[in-house]
C-alpha cells in the first residue's frame, strides 16, 4: 500500500477511535451527573448525602470550625456556590446575613426549605438557636424533611430516597434511644454537661440534661477560660464538659484533674454530628459505670453490705 494511502487509511482509524471515545466519555459524563445542592452547614450536609446517595453532589458553605456570628462569605466558597442547583435552607434564619451575597451569583437557585417538623428554639429575642445537631431527635426530623425535598425534586428517585432514609433514621433513632436510656442512670445533679458556648440547647431540652454554657475566645481559649469552665463544673457538681478542638492538652489535662470529669472534645459544626451524639453518651455512660461499681463495693452507698 501507498505510503500516502497508509497515511489516510491511519488518520481515518484513529479519527474513528477517537469519536468512540469521545462518545464513551461524552455518556460517562452524563451518567456522572449530579444534582449539586449546597447547604450551609457541615451536619446539613452528612444529611443529604446520606439520603441522596450518588444521586447528590453537596456543596457546604461554612466550613466546620466556622463562628457563626463572624461568617462573612470568602471568595472561593462564593465560587463553588455557583455550581449549586438547588439550596436547601434551615429555615432558622440564620443565613440572611450572608445568603444574599451568595444569591447575587446565581439568582435562578432554586431555595428549598428543609425545616418542616422542627420547632426552633428562642434563646432570646429575636434570636433563634440554629443549633439543633446536638440532638439526633431533631436531626431525625430534618432527614425526613430533606428526603421529601429531594423527591420533589428528582422524582423518579424516590424508592431510592426512601431506602436511605430508613438507614440514616435507625441511626439515629439508636443514637436517640441510647442517649436517653444513659442520661436515666445518673441522678438529676449529675445530668449537667459544661459547654463552651450556649449552643447546645436541643440536646438539652430533649434528653433532660442541664447545659452549662461558658463563653469562651473562639480560636486560642485561654487560662482564664480553662479556669472558668472549672469553676462553673465544680459549682454545680459537672462530671462532663465538651471542649473544642483548639483546646490545648494541657489544658484538658488539667479539667480532668480538677473536676473528675470526662472531657469530650469536638468540633460543633462537625460533619458526622451522630459521633458527637455517641461521643457524650460514651462519656455519661462511664460516669454511671462507675457509681454503679462504687455503690456496689461501698457500704456508705450500698445497703446491702453495711454492718448489722
Amino acid at each position: 500500500m501507498p505510503s500516502i494511502f497508509k497515511k489516510a487509511f491511519s488518520i481515518a482509524v484513529f479519527a474513528k477511535v477517537a469519536l468512540v471515545f469521545s462518545l464513551v466519555a461524552a455518556v460517562s459524563v452524563a451518567a456522572s451527573n449530579k444534582m449539586v445542592i449546597a447547604v450551609s452547614y457541615a451536619p446539613y450536609a452528612y444529611i443529604v448525602d446520606a439520603i441522596g446517595g450518588d444521586k447528590v453532589e453537596v456543596v457546604t458553605l461554612l466550613p466546620s470550625g466556622t463562628d457563626l456570628d463572624k461568617y462573612v462569605p470568602k471568595a472561593d466558597e462564593l465560587k463553588e456556590f455557583s455550581r449549586a442547583d438547588v439550596y436547601f435552607t434551615d429555615g432558622s434564619g440564620r443565613d440572611a446575613a450572608w445568603f444574599p451575597r451568595f444569591k447575587e451569583l446565581k439568582k435562578s437557585i432554586r431555595v428549598v426549605d428543609i425545616s418542616s417538623g422542627v420547632v426552633w428554639r428562642n434563646f432570646g429575642a429575636p434570636a433563634f438557636d440554629p443549633n439543633i445537631w446536638t440532638s439526633p431527635k431533631q436531626m431525625a426530623k430534618l432527614a425526613s424533611s430533606v428526603r421529601v425535598a429531594l423527591s420533589e425534586i428528582m422524582p423518579e428517585h424516590t424508592d431510592f430516597f426512601v431506602v436511605k432514609l430508613s438507614r440514616i433514621l435507625q441511626r439515629l433513632n439508636r443514637s436517640d434511644e441510647n442517649l436517653k436510656k444513659t442520661v436515666l442512670k445518673l441522678p438529676e445533679n449529675l445530668r449537667a454537661v459544661v459547654v463552651p458556648y450556649p449552643r447546645y440547647g436541643y440536646f438539652a431540652q430533649d434528653y433532660g440534661v442541664k447545659q452549662l454554657p461558658v463563653n469562651i475566645s473562639w480560636n486560642a481559649p485561654t487560662a482564664k477560660d480553662v479556669e472558668s469552665i472549672i469553676e462553673t463544673g465544680r459549682k454545680n457538681g459537672a462530671r462532663v464538659v465538651i471542649v473544642t478542638p483548639q483546646f490545648s492538652q494541657e489544658a484538658i489535662a488539667k479539667i480532668k484533674k480538677e473536676l473528675d470529669a470526662k472531657v469530650v472534645v469536638q468540633e460543633l459544626l462537625c460533619y458526622n454530628f451522630n459521633e458527637n451524639a455517641k461521643a457524650i453518651t460514651a462519656a455519661f455512660n462511664e460516669i454511671a459505670e462507675e457509681r454503679l461499681k462504687k455503690a456496689l463495693s461501698d457500704p456508705t452507698m450500698n445497703p446491702r453490705l453495711k454492718k448489722k
